[in-house]
């Protein structure tokens, strides 16, 4: 068995084909006088060709996903219609009297180490799209045609990385599934294979050199496992648990307007996490669920200037009504990191995570901040609107933080502008320091919202974005469980709400622990909305305490995660899910 990272859900089953690594040559050609417009005019026209291809991509794959993933494609049609990488490229052939994939192929791969080396992750994952456009528009220069040979229909896509055409052409295939030895999970590639709703896999150490076209393979999206050749009684299994899947993802929707209450009428809250407001409709078709992290950063990252108090206030807006009365969270932007803007000049960290990043950020850059809080504030008019801060460690962040927001207030007022003056203001605890005050910062605030991802990196010391330790990271060990049960008790003293945002929250195999602890609300992407409610529609709060009691009780990462899979496979058997629902419906 191969394991990898899974990055889009499902369970695809068939044959391999292998797509190879796709090499392109590009020799240094002195080009007589009289021929050097004729590479001008080749170049022109692989770049007319070029962004046609990109035009049809837009054109069909683009209207089955989002307007937010929609401007992946207007970012690669930015590059290749760049005037002045044309004009250098036009430059370039003309006064050293080189061919034109040879002046084309330097200048981009000019661009390409630029970001390469840069130490932040997006960045470098960003010269990917510059590495695809540069090999398209060459191969266009030099008249070769890439081209899937054979019939791909059912087959699962075996490659090192593929790029936004790759994926259109084999979308149009109907291919199975897609596995990747490289890729990474924030690629422009990756979101829209996700949107695509392909199950796919990425990470998988050498598997071009162990799988070789026409091998049998099962791949599951949702833990990233590949089955090479399986024997029939495993085929077969796996072949059922892949119908059994689809046919679950038809039975989630039957949960969608019921009341997310317990079968012994203990309430929950299952609420989505989304980074822009055309994702509100999606959450909507979900039932009557509301917003429990909008992540504000995508709006500054989206564009190349800082968006105007105006613009914000729209966005913030548009979700705030269309979600109405159910709540929405804002969370003030959590930029730095991995999350770099624009507008913001940053100096290379070796640290990122540990550097100038989200509230840290937001307080020496109170212009930028108040802008921020003054468009909030004005969204929450209608009274179902909170306010969220990211990676708070101390409390003077706190007191730091309500100066600006009580300063915002005043020239609100003093302007005549309505907002909700009891704005509920929460925290995310997601570092060690934050857990630890937590009895103290809970008398500050609203509410706390716990937020895995970055907890579990910082209590456990792995980098999450770090494959040599990613088996590292987990968040069943007991010493992240030990925190979110102490950020819980001090909480539960001060009578204020906790909610977990992190991706622990959307994982099934945790779901009946952490509501055992004393979470009642989760907020988690989209996709896993109507699942999480549906499990926790099928559970009794007292089976759930029994199974976080016996969680606590046991030594290792390993035991607890084995005795998980066992409860919920009694629970909720995987080879049977009818019972699942049969379950909530009695």
């Amino acid at each position: 068995m191969l394991k990898g990272q899974p990055i889009s859900p499902g369970i695809a089953i068939g044959k391999a084909f292998i797509l190879d690594e796709d090499y392109i040559e590009t020799p240094k050609e002195r080009i007589p006088v009289h021929k050097i417009q004729d590479q001008i005019d080749k170049f022109k026209q692989a770049i007319h060709d070029t962004t046609h291809d990109l035009q049809t991509i837009i054109d069909q794959v683009g209207m089955r996903v989002s307007a937010h993933k929609r401007e992946i494609f207007d970012a690669h049609m930015m590059i290749l219609e760049d005037s002045q990488i044309i004009d250098q490229t036009i430059s370039e052939i003309k006064n050293k009297q080189i061919n034109a994939d040879y002046a084309y192929f330097n200048i981009m791969r000019n661009y390409q180490r630029a970001l390469s080396a840069s130490s932040d992750s997006y960045l470098k994952e960003r010269a990917t799209d510059i590495r695809d456009l540069k090999r398209r528009v060459i191969r266009r220069i030099q008249g070769i045609h890439r081209e899937q040979t054979g019939n791909l229909k059912d087959t699962i896509v075996i490659s090192h990385e593929l790029n936004l055409f790759d994926i259109y052409a084999l979308t149009n295939n109907k291919v199975a599934g897609i596995v990747m030895q490289g890729g990474g999970r924030t690629t422009h590639t990756t979101i829209i294979i996700r949107a695509l709703e392909l199950p796919a896999i990425i990470g998988v150490p050498r598997i071009l050199q162990k799988i070789k076209t026409d091998d049998m393979l099962v791949a599951n999206g949702l833990t990233g496992e590949i089955i090479l050749n399986p024997e029939q009684k495993t085929l077969k299994k796996c072949i059922k648990k892949r119908n059994n899947f689809k046919k679950y993802e038809q039975q989630y929707l039957r949960v969608a307007g019921v009341p997310s209450v317990t079968l012994d009428k203990n309430k929950f809250v299952v609420s989505a996490n989304i980074e822009l407001s055309d994702e509100v409709d999606s959450v909507i078709a979900h039932g009557e669920l509301g917003i429990g992290l909008f992540r504000t950063e995508y709006i500054f990252m989206s564009e190349d200037k800082l968006p105007t108090e105006e613009e914000q206030y729209e966005k913030y807006m548009t979700v705030v009504k269309k979600i109405y009365p159910l709540p929405v969270t804002i969370r003030t932007f959590d930029l730095g990191g991995d999350k770099i803007a624009p507008f913001v000049e940053t100096e290379s960290e070796k640290n990122p995570f540990l550097g100038w990043r989200a509230i840290r950020m937001c307080l020496d850059m109170p212009d930028i901040f108040k802008k921020q809080l003054r468009a909030i504030l004005r969204a929450s008019v209608l009274g179902n609107v909170k306010l969220m801060l990211p990676l708070i460690t101390s409390i003077e962040e706190i007191y730091a933080t309500k100066l600006l927001i009580e300063e915002v207030k005043t020239e609100l007022k003093s302007q005549n502008i309505d907002f909700d003056p009891h704005i509920p203001t929460g925290i995310m605890i997601e570092v060690p320091s934050a857990v630890m005050l937590a009895d103290r910062l809970a008398k500050e605030v609203d509410f706390f919202s716990i937020g895995t991802n970055d907890l579990v990196q910082y209590v456990l010391a792995v980098d999450r974005g770090n494959a040599r330790v990613a088996n590292l990271y987990n968040f069943f060990h007991p010493a992240v469980l030990r925190m979110i049960k102490s950020t819980l008790k001090a909480a539960k003293k001060q009578n204020i709400p906790v909610s977990m945002c992190g991706e622990m929250a959307g994982e099934p195999l945790a779901v009946p622990l952490l509501f055992g602890l004393g979470i009642s609300e989760f907020s988690v992407s989209p996709v896993m909305l109507l699942k999480i409610k549906q499990i926790l529609r099928s559970i009794k709060f007292f089976e759930a305490e029994k199974i976080s009691r016996h969680c606590m009780r046991l030594h290792t990462t390993d035991e607890i995660e084995r005795y998980l899979r066992g409860v919920m496979d009694k629970m909720f058997p995987r080879m049977d899910e009818d019972n699942f629902f049969k379950r909530s419906y009695k």
